[in-house]
């Protein structure tokens, strides 16, 4: 299949954008007729051609005019789209905020599966579970201005097991979590 950038005109991401559709059903009665929209994704810096980046922007894009009571995609809604997409594609989560850090973990969660192979399912289950605890002990620590060990005292968790626990799941040391 060639690349995304490769392919004439609008038809790609009309294709695209249907195979969207049809995975969500909250987003049926979505349309992307308008046209500086469609200039706006054709003219985007794609990685490597990559139509499930292009898939997951559509997807964004059509639940923020869903977001704003429109069934039409419109220029806004596709920069939007963008802008958080690549705030997510940082290859690390260094310097984003919690939301970012957790916009990031759901994109990762929201890989079509036939993009996985079967004998990396659970590694690939691990790695986003892992994201998700570290992306709330950050949140927390941030939000409260707390330690984990206060967090933990202030909700009634034994801290020793709790610790123990997301260490081994996250595979860093507490203090790495620290802002």
């Amino acid at each position: 299949m060639p690349a995304l950038r490769e392919r004439p005109g609008s038809e790609i991401l009309e294709n695209l954008f249907e195979a969207v559709k049809r995975r969500d059903a909250g987003l049926e009665s979505m349309s992307l007729k308008n046209d500086q929209a469609v200039k706006v994704l054709l003219s985007y810096e794609y990685r490597q051609g990559n139509y499930r980046e292009a898939e997951i922007i559509l997807s964004d894009a059509a639940y923020n005019a869903k977001k704003h009571g429109r069934k039409e995609i419109l220029t806004q809604d596709v920069k939007e789209a963008m802008e958080m997409n690549k705030k997510i594609l940082k290859i690390s989560n260094e310097g984003l905020s919690p939301r970012e850090m957790f916009a990031n973990v759901l994109i990762e969660a929201r890989k079509p599966p036939e993009n996985i192979k079967l004998k990396e399912v659970f590694d690939y289950a691990d790695k986003i579970k892992a994201s998700i605890i570290e992306t709330k002990i950050k949140s927390e620590m941030q939000r409260t201005g707390k330690d984990l060990k206060s967090i933990c005292k202030s909700e009634g968790i034994e801290y020793h097991n709790f610790r123990k626990k997301v260490v081994n799941i996250i595979e860093k040391k507490i203090k790495e979590l620290a802002y």
